[in-house]
């Protein structure tokens, strides 16, 4: 049974001064290059996740160092056999660590052309399904779909531009899945869809997953720095 945790967290905009001890410096400096606050308490938020939950999860390794491939991908050595994935959009923030390659992605509800985006990013299959659809539920399909997608793709290590088409998904039942047109076979799925948001992870395997779900808070962080 493969383990996956997974935290998100909606940032409230309380003051942060207080868990800096919780970044490296090299981090505290990665995030001083940010003109965007909301990015930077993002990105700054991410890794004390990621921290909380390894603190959690692997008791056992506490010389687990964070850096980035050539990619800009996130990885962390010192963990055998442990992998991450990070996501954030407008506040939200989503970390999972899995025994097997990962991937995150959440997304707010938000108006977009998703017309425009399925011709070049989704399979054929998704594109009719979705235009069948009423309009409104055919943008939180897409944005259900999508977020597969990127996760998907996170998982499998690949760039998203040159790789999101080659993922295709049916969300028609009741649990997400893998489309038969899809050439991608391992891949475990999961898909919580909230009021205002919507998150999905991918993993990179065959066997069972025992998905772990919860909300923090930056109380909750607080406590745990």
């Amino acid at each position: 049974m493969i383990q996956a945790a997974i935290v998100w967290l909606q940032d409230t905009g309380q003051p942060l001064e207080a868990l800096l001890h919780g970044l490296t410096p090299s981090e505290q400096e990665e995030m001083s290059r940010f003109h965007d606050i909301g990015r930077a308490r993002s990105f700054f938020l991410s890794r004390l996740m990621l921290r909380h939950l390894i603190s959690e999860q692997l008791t056992e390794n506490t010389d687990v160092v964070l850096s980035r491939e050539h990619s800009g991908r996130l990885v962390m050595s010192g963990a055998p056999g442990w992998h991450i994935s990070l996501s954030h959009c407008s506040g939200r923030v989503a970390v999972i660590l899995a025994q097997s390659p990962c991937g995150v992605d959440i997304e707010v509800f938000r108006g977009v052309a998703w017309q425009k985006i399925t011709r070049r990013y989704f399979a054929r299959s998704e594109q009719a399904w979705l235009e069948s659809l009423p309009e409104m539920k055919a943008k939180k399909a897409f944005l259900q779909l999508w977020t597969l997608k990127e996760a998907g793709v996170k998982a499998m290590g690949k760039g998203l531009a040159n790789h999101l088409a080659s993922l295709a998904f049916d969300i028609s039942g009741e649990q997400p899945c893998l489309a038969t047109e899809s050439n991608q076979a391992d891949m475990a799925l999961h898909q919580t869809v909230c009021e205002e948001h919507i998150l999905s992870a991918a993993i990179m395997t065959k066997e069972p997953v025992s998905w772990r779900l919860r909300q923090l808070t930056i109380d909750t962080l607080e406590i745990s720095a």
